[in-house]
């Protein structure tokens, strides 16, 4: 259950980007990650649209914070990885997920780009945005945003 904050307690959501192929520097990420209070963690990794993403399975075994699967209108808690769905893209409405198939039929998804566009409009959270690995652009533009926001982003060298 969600502890409530004073005012001065915010939460702060901390989103990644990653390629498909991402998956050695997310657990190295998640190997190094305390537990810290009033921070979550939304992982938006492009997959397959067709399967159902490993991830979360994949990183529990790395971290000691709970791993799942975001889900529609969830209400965002401390101390969890959400894992983006392969077949939607995720954006935040309020303090909640929300999940809408992906409007991209070409290219990377879910989007990581739309992730961090809604994140930068938060009034509900603390905000950091992160890039790990890959080739494409997705990320850039609302990395971008959050920046102009006054959002600390961070992207992993080449």
């Amino acid at each position: 259950m969600i502890k409530k904050k004073s005012q001065n307690e915010q939460l702060t959501l901390v989103g990644i980007g990653s390629s498909a192929g991402g998956l050695q520097a997310l657990t190295e990420f998640f190997k190094h990650c305390a537990a810290l209070n009033n921070f979550s963690y939304v992982v938006v990794q492009h997959t397959s649209p067709n399967y159902q993403t490993m991830l979360p399975k994949l990183l529990k075994d790395t971290t000691k914070l709970r791993v799942k699967e975001a889900e529609h209108l969830e209400v965002i808690e401390e101390g969890v990885v959400y894992i983006a769905p392969s077949n939607k893209d995720i954006m935040l409405r309020g303090d909640c997920f929300e999940l809408t198939p992906s409007e991209n039929t070409i290219g990377p998804r879910p989007s990581v780009d739309g992730f961090f566009s809604s994140l930068s409009k938060t009034e509900s959270f603390e905000a950091i945005g992160i890039v790990l690995s890959g080739t494409g652009n997705d990320g850039t533009q609302g990395l971008k945003e959050l920046k102009n926001a006054g959002f600390l982003t961070i992207s992993q060298s080449p």
